[in-house]
């Protein structure tokens, strides 16, 4: 895979996507169940007491949009929730990556995150380290010739 370019899967780290897209579903869910359960028994309840056809058949058309509506929102949540826990994902990947091949001694390599991707300041802080540890090895090797 090439580390720099565009990543053709979505799904990296499936653990930790799949923790953060349940959370956010979870959280979806709960207020879409409280609103529901406000806007059904607080206004809907009263209304069909009336057992009027019409209001009836006016409340049950609503019902069935409010439910569509619902449906469409949590597919619309966990799809952008998806590309969200990517762009996370994927430097969390690349600097285990980056831990691998500098744990092997290989001290010139650069971690390099797409545009747009988060922890770019943490990029910054593990190339700088890296950079540190390469003049101080390096440094110490002169002292010993």
């Amino acid at each position: 895979m090439d580390i720099i370019g565009k990543r053709k899967k979505f799904l990296i780290k499936r653990t930790l996507q799949f923790k953060f897209l349940f959370i956010i579903f979870m959280t979806m869910v709960t207020v879409l169940l409280i609103t529901l359960w406000n806007v059904y028994y607080a206004g809907i309840k009263a209304i069909t007491e009336l057992n009027h056809p019409k209001i009836l058949q006016i409340v049950s058309h609503m019902t069935d949009s409010i439910m569509l509506q619902s449906v469409i929102a949590i597919a619309i949540v966990l799809i952008a929730s998806v590309f969200l826990s990517h762009k996370f994902a994927g430097p969390i990947y690349r600097f285990e990556e980056a831990t691998k091949i500098i744990g092997k001694g290989d001290l010139t390599y650069r971690v390099k995150l797409r545009k747009g991707d988060e922890l770019s300041e943490l990029q910054d802080c593990f190339n700088d380290m890296t950079e540190s540890l390469r003049n101080k090895i390096k440094n110490d090797d002169a002292f010993k010739v």
